[in-house]
């Protein structure tokens, strides 16, 4: 099957084995050409996305990690640089994971509290999908992949990507590549499996092979995969809806801030000035500047009543939790139509660090580790 898609000084006409449809305001004039093997449609959809669209865009890269929250809040993008801090943890974990020398000088690089979460991770587990056995030490880790503005498969770093991305893992077994990245915990991510982000990751690769793709997460914490419930089949009207969603998110105005559920997954939140800074604490004593126009004394009293107005806060919320919890209230986001409520969680695994020490001595020592120090404000005497 071949897909050509050719421009003619500002008109597009892209040509599928099914006939022409033809695309306009394109831009600059030139030829693309996709070749697709495999389950029909792979590029031919890609090529629709065009169409349907209008082609080249003045767009922005995105990178893939950035997806989940900004499909939300276009606004996210531009705070959400801390989301390299996970691919740094997630490196050093691979590194680990397969016992390479350097993975030593990988976790040297995190903060004390990365690497003792990083530390934390359980081995993936070997797991059976259909008739495909998807082994970690056979994956394809940390690939680079990149999708143009057309939904095709682009190079990592192609100028004029509409998204960049590394996927944790990624396997192809006849015709289905499945796509696995690692989250700390389920709640990492809204979504889940179906989360924008690993979407982009299996349309990318999926386009790339000519396959379907189906989506995974890994819980390292947990020990545990969590996999989508069924393949995406490229051409299909779901494979569609998602490539219109990886492109609107990608293209929309980046100015407009939104808050709502998915603020508490966005790693830029106590940057962003509407969710730290909201309008209604400008010039009052809760705006960010405030005790730089207080004395000494007058900063003790708004101490005070930081203190105060967080215990308060912590009541309030314990308060509407147990209503919650009753059924009294209901809390639903607007934008996601996700309800606030309670979800059981596993019991984090622990042990005591004295029992260790008497049951193995100095051996012990190997493996208790100790945080980096922190400071404690409280009232000192100068």
């Amino acid at each position: 099957m071949v897909v050509a898609a050719v421009e003619f000084g500002g008109w597009g006409v892209v040509v599928d084995v099914v006939g022409v449809a033809v695309a306009v305001d394109v831009g600059v004039a030139g030829v693309v050409v996709g070749v697709g093997v495999g389950v029909a449609g792979a590029v031919v959809v890609a090529a629709a996305g065009w169409q349907k669209f209008g082609g080249a865009v003045e767009a922005r890269m995105i990178r893939a990690s950035s997806l989940p929250v900004a499909q939300y809040c276009g606004a996210s993008v531009q705070y959400q640089g801390a989301a390299q801090r996970s691919a740094a943890m997630s490196t050093a974990f691979h590194a680990r994971m397969a016992g390479s020398p350097n993975h030593d000088g990988l976790l040297a690089l995190l903060s004390d509290a990365e690497r003792d979460e990083v530390l934390s991770w359980k081995r993936p587990a070997d797991v059976v999908l259909e008739d495909a056995l998807l082994r970690y030490e056979e994956a394809e880790k940390e690939i680079a992949v990149g999708l143009d503005c057309f939904g095709f498969y682009s190079p990592h770093g192609t100028e004029g990507n509409l998204v960049d991305g590394h996927p944790d893992m990624a396997w192809l077994s006849g015709n289905v590549v499945y796509v696995g990245d690692i989250k700390k915990t389920v709640w990492t991510t809204g979504d889940g499996p179906e989360s924008l982000q690993l979407h982009a990751y299996g349309w990318a690769l999926a386009s790339k092979f000519g396959v379907a793709y189906v989506t995974g997460l890994w819980l390292a914490e947990d020990g545990e995969w969590l996999w989508a419930k069924e393949p995406v089949v490229m051409g299909s009207p779901r494979a569609e809806r998602i490539w219109e969603r990886i492109y609107h998110t990608a293209t929309q105005d980046s100015s407009e801030y939104s808050m709502g559920a998915h603020c508490k997954n966005c790693y830029g939140r106590l940057q962003c000035p509407a969710y730290a800074l909201p309008a209604v604490t400008k010039d009052t004593w809760l705006d960010i500047e405030y005790p730089r126009t207080m004395t000494p004394e007058q900063n003790a009293v708004f101490v005070s009543k930081l203190l105060a107005a967080e215990e308060l806060i912590e009541r309030a919320k314990q308060n509407l939790k147990e209503m919650v919890r009753r059924g009294e209230v209901r809390v639903r986001d607007p934008k996601t139509g996700k309800i606030w409520a309670p979800v059981e969680q596993k019991g984090k695994e622990s042990c005591s660090v004295a029992d260790l020490r008497a049951k193995m001595g100095e051996e012990a020592e190997k493996y208790i580790r100790r945080g980096a120090p922190f400071d404690r404000f409280q009232w000192v005497k100068p």
